[in-house]
């Protein structure tokens, strides 16, 4: 992790490849449940839901500022 001079707040992480593998075992075993379960949405309402979910992060990240 480093840290930005300019803003105090600022700090980088960088994903190890370790932590690569961690996550796309995570993904592994978590990916079917997901998929199945989405499966019965309609496209609108995963749109509607990914879009929610984008004003969520919009919001988090002005909300850091």
């Amino acid at each position: 992790m480093t840290r930005e001079d300019a803003d105090k707040r600022v700090k980088t992480l960088v994903v190890t490849e370790s932590g690569l593998t961690s996550m796309g075992q995570a993904f592994e075993k978590l990916a079917p449940d997901f998929f199945r379960f989405f499966s019965e949405w309609a496209p609108a309402d995963l749109e509607r839901l990914q879009a929610l979910l984008e004003r969520m992060k919009v919001q988090l990240d002005e909300a850091r500022d």
